[in-house]
């Protein structure tokens, strides 16, 4: 959002008494206002375990960011796979931060779907914190199908050609979506999303589409690489 004054200028910092917020139809007060020039922690997920020239895109895209990035941004590392866990608290040391990006696992199971609540979550409370901004960005390469979980519905009578479940493949797929962008839209940190490679199978873009509605739901954003060219241009996009 670009915030302007009555005459088409742009504010640069503004003061909690220059906006006016309304929660369910009710004036509610502004405690506090956060802008790109005020500190930043961002959260980078890794749920990475395909094409290793992709991968290596991305986490040297990353990487020049972070290397170029103000002495008041933070990074932490975390990783999806089996299971969201954390690879590196928050920390604005630059080295530290790029050897673990260097090192993080490319293997297991994809984990966005079982993750993003939680990394939302912890997000979220490191925003009690005045006077900082917190974002979580993804980087994942992860097919539905791939996933630990069975969220493909499978054919429950493989002999009836009119089985229902035949036509609704995406069913279960798009009921976790719809669970989780209810839950992610009543918390406050943004999502960013970079998916590696677009995929064009109809689960799969089930899959992608609720991806697009998790970042809407929370103010971020959602990029997809159409071919290794694409990468890291879209992470840098994405940092920006």
């Amino acid at each position: 959002m670009r915030a302007t004054t009555d005459d088409g200028r742009l504010l640069l910092r503004l003061k909690p008494q220059d906006v006016t917020v309304r929660v369910d139809g009710e004036p509610a007060a502004v405690a506090n206002l956060a802008g790109p020039r005020d500190p930043l922690i961002l959260l980078v997920v890794f749920d990475l375990v395909g094409d290793l020239n992709r991968i290596d895109a991305a986490r040297s895209a990353l990487a020049e960011y972070v290397k170029a990035a103000d002495t008041d941004r933070y990074a932490a590392l975390l990783q999806a796979q089996d299971g969201l866990r954390v690879i590196l608290d928050p920390t604005r040391n630059r080295r530290q931060f790029v050897e673990k990006l260097e090192a993080a696992p490319l293997s297991g199971f994809p984990g966005l779907l079982d993750s993003v609540e939680q990394s939302a979550s912890i997000a979220s409370s490191m925003l009690q914190s005045p006077n900082v901004r917190v974002a979580v960005l993804y980087l994942t390469d992860g097919e539905i199908e791939d996933y630990r979980g069975d969220y493909v519905s499978t054919v429950v009578n493989p002999s009836d050609s009119g089985d229902l479940s035949r036509r609704f493949r995406d069913r279960l797929v798009q009921e976790k979506i719809n669970s989780i962008t209810a839950n992610l839209a009543r918390l406050s940190a943004p999502l960013f999303f970079v998916h590696l490679e677009e995929q064009t199978d109809s689960l799969n873009v089930t899959y992608q589409n609720g991806i697009r509605a998790f970042a809407a739901a929370t103010g971020g954003s959602a990029y997809f690489a159409r071919g290794l060219a694409d990468v890291a241009t879209l992470v840098e996009r994405a940092v920006a």
